[in-house]
């Protein structure tokens, strides 16, 4: 039942309007009964209900449309499940790169094979990978084809994932394909458009090209170092001393550098628009030694006498002795600050060498005296 206005309890705020309390209550409510109401179609086998729980405009988000495509397609109505997919509408992004809807795409390319329309299918494959750039779309676009006719798609999908629009994404393609001379190659011709903000590609990409083509490897490491340092990533400075350090490792098997810099010249322009950035370059001193001193202090552990665990009375006792001697100097030294004229002028009691010479009479005092 739902509430008075004057009873609504305000939680939040969207778009469209305040957020209630009862509403999110309900929602929750109704979502948990259709959940389980879903499940005993699955357990029942009955698609229909199963359908039932969504309704018209929902069966066609294409995550919903998939689940019940299957369905329909278990049922053996797979002319059903093909209406499903047809009707299906997608969101449109603002983007140039249409990234698929992998599980819609399954299901839809599941009933092509069902409805026996293979070339289809292959045709949604391809399509499929000429979006994503998938590996596994590839793999089961080519197991399909016929004797020898596998090596020529091969080809002709390395090339297209070379003329990618998405770096990026053609260089993890290319990775995981093993195909690094097409990967290195990549790399050299469009340098410049490495995000290197996508440390978690480009760091795997540099691992699998250093052995083989460290130019390469040297220039995706060098994109990871110049987003971090440009943009002031302060969290990543110790990864990217880190790839400078790699760096410099991979300079020497690098026959020529072209029109890349050479290391050596690439460091010191680091150094030179970088030069306020110290606690990048302490790192890299840090790492290749040339903080000693640093290091020595860090590493240093003073050496502890070993405690003694013989005549412990004994040394107790001396231990209180001293504690009383020090108490009642301290009483003493008291009462002569609070008392001057007691103090003797001539030092005759005992007191400290401190307080002995300046308690010496000299000139000065004498002559103080008799005047």
């Amino acid at each position: 039942m739902k509430p008075a206005e004057k009873d609504r309890v305000k939680i939040g705020w969207s778009s469209s309007g305040p957020i209630f309390a009862d509403e999110m209550a309900e929602r929750s409510r109704v979502s948990t009964v259709r959940l389980a109401l879903t499940e005993i179609a699955d357990a029942l086998g009955d698609v229909d209900a199963f359908i039932e729980q969504y309704e018209e405009e929902t069966r066609k988000v294409p995550k919903i449309a998939a689940e019940i495509a299957r369905r329909l397609l278990s049922a053996g109505r797979a002319h059903e499940a093909w209406q499903t997919i047809e009707a299906t509408e997608h969101r449109r992004r603002n983007s140039s790169w249409d990234w698929p809807d992998f599980e819609w795409e399954d299901a839809r390319i599941d009933v092509l094979e069902a409805l026996g329309r293979g070339d289809d299918a292959q045709a949604a494959r391809w399509g499929c990978f000429e979006r994503s750039l998938s590996s596994t779309r590839l793999r089961e676009y080519l197991k399909r084809l016929a004797d020898f006719a596998d090596v020529d798609a091969e080809e002709k999908a390395l090339d297209y994932a070379q003329r990618s629009r998405n770096l990026i994404h053609a260089l993890s393609f290319l990775v995981s394909w093993s195909a690094l001379d097409r990967a290195a190659n990549l790399v050299l011709q469009r340098s410049d458009e490495l995000d290197g903000d996508r440390y978690e590609i480009l760091t795997s990409a540099a691992d699998a090209l250093a052995s083989k083509y460290p130019l390469a490897a040297t220039l995706v490491l060098r994109a990871m170092i110049d987003f971090t340092l440009k943009n002031n990533r302060s969290s990543r400075y110790r990864h990217a001393a880190r790839h400078l350090l790699d760096c410099s490792s991979l300079a020497s098997p690098v026959e020529e550098f072209g029109r890349f810099e050479p290391h050596d010249v690439y460091e010191a322009r680091l150094r030179r628009e970088h030069r306020r950035k110290s606690s990048f370059w302490s790192l890299i001193a840090w790492k290749t030694g040339r903080n000693t001193i640093g290091k020595q202090a860090a590493n240093f552990r003073p050496v502890q006498e070993p405690r003694p665990t013989q005549n412990l009375p004994a040394m107790a006792t001396r231990y209180a002795r001293v504690r009383a001697a020090r108490a009642s100097a301290k009483r003493s030294t008291r009462g002569r600050a609070s008392n001057p004229s007691s103090a003797p002028i001539n030092g005759s009691e005992r007191t400290s060498p401190l307080t002995r010479r300046w308690s010496k009479p000299n000139a000065y005092s004498r002559s103080f005296r008799r005047g």
